[in-house]
């Protein structure tokens, strides 16, 4: 059943009111996947919940079972739009994936206005086997998660669970995105005042992803193993990179992109790292090379010569190994940040990061890091890693049957049991 409100609808300057223990849920977007859906029926099954879901494009329609509220005006427009459906709807909670999208900006701030639920979900902090889901916060560097060291040190753990293996599958997540896109692109007419939250058009990045996964079919078999042999007993210090279109980079760093943190980390490495020691990057696994860091990097080195034959470019490779033998690692404000704590090795965080704080990473500047890097405080990660799985990280997955099968029922719980 489909609800079309093109324009906002008029509207009394009323206060919301509910009949007690009623939940109306409005879903805005979330992950390319049916884990919505899934949830939507699971709160229903709960007996006193109402649930819609916001229509922006045509893709947001696809695995969704239950009633669309669909929007075609402008993003200037929008914010009108979404409080009269606030108002009208009687809607007491929001949730959705990401808050710095142009179109959730607005609707979380409306919906703080009018003391509506907002429950915002991201990939997990605690990759690959949960899922974040914040409360009335933000998440990543928004997150209200306490970053001081005096906290932790004396933090009690709530709950002690095992976390689930969770079986992805990069084939589905990518059967997933392209139906999504695909009928996206099918009826971008009707829809032609939608603004997509990235830069680049999606057929541009399919086309890098075409351009790289051609090539590492052959780097796999003959260059990524001579690579990774080469450094097998050297000692190196390792940079993860991460999508320069992140969110994590354009709000939560002060780097235009990657490509200026792959600069201030080269040259310094020049001027301060023990001669013996190597530079590997690692890009990252959904990197589709439209902000082209490996030809970047090449570029650069012919300005340092003397880091010719140190510095390594990796597409591909285990990373829990890579992190485990290195010397240390240097991200902006990437999860593998936290992998690299919970496996005891000295961090350099260079963004805003919800665990760059002293005891965790390494607060020393980025010219003493490659002389003697600070390693982490083993009992305060345990503790952060606790407090994370106490507050905001649910054991499943958003891309896989089987992940979305685990987080739905604890998702669930968590948004019920706020009444």
């Amino acid at each position: 059943m489909q609800k079309t409100l093109n324009r906002p609808a008029s509207f009394e300057n009323k206060k919301l009111t509910v009949i007690p223990y009623e939940r109306n849920f409005l879903f805005l977007q979330g992950p390319i996947s049916p884990f919505f859906n899934e949830l939507a029926h699971e709160l229903c099954q709960k007996g006193y919940s109402k649930v819609y879901k916001l229509q922006l494009c045509k893709g947001d329609s696809l695995w969704w079972d239950f009633e669309l509220i669909t929007y075609k005006g402008t993003l200037e427009n929008f914010d009108i739009f979404i409080e009269a459906t606030f108002k009208n709807l009687y809607i007491t909670d929001i949730l959705l994936l990401g808050d710095c999208r142009p179109y959730h900006l607005k609707a979380t701030k409306i919906a703080k206005s009018l003391n509506i639920n907002i429950w915002i979900f991201e990939e997990g902090y605690l990759r690959p086997d949960t899922v974040t889901l914040e409360y009335n916060s933000g998440t990543n560097a928004y997150s209200k998660i306490p970053k001081t060291k005096d906290f932790f040190q004396t933090y009690k753990p709530v709950k002690n669970y095992p976390l689930i293996r969770i079986q992805n599958s990069l084939f589905t997540r990518l059967r997933w995105d392209l139906s999504y896109h695909l009928i996206n692109a099918l009826t971008f007419l009707s829809f032609r005042n939608y603004q997509h939250h990235r830069k680049a058009k999606i057929y541009q990045e399919y086309i890098g992803w075409m351009k790289r996964f051609s090539k590492k079919i052959i780097t796999d078999k003959f260059l990524l193993p001579k690579q990774l042999k080469y450094v097998e007993n050297k000692a190196f210090f390792l940079v993860p990179l991460q999508l320069s279109h992140d969110f994590q980079i354009i709000q939560h760093s002060d780097y235009d992109s990657t490509l200026c943190m792959i600069d201030e980390i080269l040259e310094s490495f020049e001027r301060n790292a023990p001669k013996e020691t190597l530079l590997v990057f690692k890009i990252h696994p959904l990197d589709t090379l439209l902000v082209n860091s490996i030809k970047h990097i090449k570029r650069k080195l012919k300005t340092l010569p003397s880091l010719k034959k140190r510095v390594l470019v990796l597409d591909g490779g285990h990373l829990p190994t890579l992190i485990d033998n290195s010397l240390g690692v240097v991200v902006i404000n990437s999860t593998v940040g936290l992998q690299s704590l919970s496996h005891d090795k000295a961090t350099k965080a260079l963004g805003r990061a919800i665990y760059n704080f002293e005891g965790l990473t390494a607060t020393q500047p980025l010219n003493t890091f490659w002389i003697n890097p600070q390693k982490p405080n083993k009992q305060l990660v345990q503790n952060f890693r606790k407090y994370l799985l106490d507050h905001n990280q649910f054991n499943g997955g958003f891309y896989s049957k089987h992940g979305i099968s685990i987080a739905v029922p604890f998702v669930t719980h968590r948004i019920l049991e706020n009444n």
